[in-house]
């Protein structure tokens, strides 16, 4: 069994990060430091104003999404596992243990639960995230009662989720394992195994001072981002020992790199490929479903990774161009985009 009290925390770190490594094939070895530094900032939760998600997203089956939570649930703070959450259920448990949510099929749970989703959204910022319903006293009156959203979040599921969610997060996209690959299978008591490194995990957060920090805001990227990865560079600042340069490194990799060829949002990348398939129809309408279906077959997209790749929906596609302003018009027959 590991002893952690001799090491020094940049060391627990190291080793916390290489075991991720050791069972998951990432598409850059920094994502497993961005996972470990996430991880140990869910021990002070309170302390943060903003606390991003930690999004994991699969292209498809078996590239170890599951796996990646079950990596998580041994490390961060009060975890419960869930493949499915209700609206009620979400907010009643933070009420009662401010767990670390960690959900999976996220691409069948959360899309198209636009009062879930909105939970979700509402819960990265501390002053905002409260969800204020009525409920019957015991005279049978009914009063407001404020409930807590705040607690961390682990998601995964297939696909890319929405704009909303994926702007108020860590986002990690995963890749099957190459026949070449190997990888080390997680035991079926892993979670029991590092009990001990929970517990030191918490005393290092419990004794360090993060309120007392300095270090150098990255340049590039989005105020937002800058915000998401603030707990994550306190942690790295303070454990020392060169952590603070993997936080920037990863933080490039994650927040600029794998973003430079998606600085397009879903909805322009939408406008984008709807006017090309326009452009080659050179007509005057569409029909609705037809516009979804060429939309599901252009290879170039990611469209048909949607809904478990199943394709976007009528309704996704007819909400998603309502925010632009385009709908659409009855004619005898059908639906029909005009595209004059």
């Amino acid at each position: 069994m590991t002893s952690y009290q001799d090491m020094p925390f940049s060391v627990v770190l190291t080793k916390m990060a290489e075991d991720i490594r050791s069972h998951m094939i990432l598409q850059h070895s920094s994502h497993a430091d961005a996972a470990v530094l996430w991880a140990v900032a869910t021990y002070r939760m309170d302390l943060w104003s903003i606390f991003p998600k930690f999004l994991i997203s699969s292209p498809d089956k078996e590239c170890g999404k599951t796996t990646f939570l079950e990596l998580l649930e041994a490390i961060v703070l009060k975890p419960v596992m869930a493949a499915n959450v209700t609206t009620s259920s979400f907010f009643r448990l933070i009420e009662e243990v401010q767990p670390t949510y960690l959900i999976d099929e996220a691409d069948l749970s959360i899309k198209n639960n636009n009062q879930l989703l909105s939970l979700l959204n509402a819960s990265h910022r501390k002053r905002g995230a409260y969800k204020i319903i009525s409920e019957s006293n015991s005279k049978g009156n009914w009063t407001p009662k404020q409930w807590s959203l705040w607690t961390p979040q682990v998601i995964a599921g297939i696909g890319q989720q929405e704009d909303t969610l994926m702007s108020r997060s860590i986002c990690v996209n995963l890749r099957r394992k190459m026949q070449s690959e190997t990888v080390a299978s997680v035991a079926s008591d892993y979670f029991e195994l590092l009990e001990d490194l929970r517990i030191h995990v918490a005393n290092w957060t419990a004794q360090i001072n993060l309120t007392d920090h300095t270090w150098e805001i990255p340049s590039q990227g989005s105020d937002r981002a800058k915000d998401n990865w603030k707990p994550l560079f306190v942690i790295a600042s303070k454990a020392g020992g060169g952590w603070i340069d993997k936080a920037h490194a990863a933080y490039e990799q994650l927040e600029v790199n794998s973003k430079a060829s998606k600085s397009i949002s879903v909805g322009t990348e939408l406008l984008i490929d709807i006017r090309r398939i326009i452009a080659r129809k050179d007509v005057g309408q569409i029909r609705a479903s037809e516009l979804r279906q060429e939309l599901n077959l252009l290879e170039d997209s990611e469209w048909n990774s949607f809904n478990g790749f199943k394709g976007i929906t009528q309704k996704w596609l007819s909400n998603k161009l309502k925010g632009y302003g385009v709908e659409t018009e009855k004619t005898r027959d059908a639906n029909v985009y005009l595209t004059n």
